[in-house]
C-alpha cells in the first residue's frame, strides 16, 4: 500500500496534504520499530510490513483462537 492509500484509509475526510506529516510521523515510528518498511517508488511512499511484523500478528491470531476455544 502506498502512504496516500494508507491516509485515506484512516482520514477518509481529509485531505492527503494537510495530514501527509501525520501519516509519516505514524509509519516512521513502526519503521523504527522493525515492523515497517518504506520504499520510494517515484513520488510515492510504499508501504510493507516486515517479518518481525507478520509474526507478531500471527502470534497476536493463534492465541485469540486460543482465547475463544477455552471459552
Amino acid at each position: 500500500a502506498s502512504m496516500r492509500e494508507l491516509a485515506q484509509e484512516m482520514y477518509p475526510n481529509k485531505k492527503y496534504s494537510k495530514i501527509k506529516s501525520l501519516i509519516s510521523a505514524y509509519t516512521d515510528l513502526l519503521v523504527d520499530l522493525g515492523l515497517m518498511k518504506k520504499e520510494r517508488k517515484g513520488k510515492e511512499t510504499l508501504l510493507s510490513l516486515t517479518d518481525k511484523s507478520s509474526r507478531i500478528i500471527k502470534k497476536s491470531k493463534i492465541n485469540k483462537k486460543v482465547e475463544n476455544n477455552n471459552n
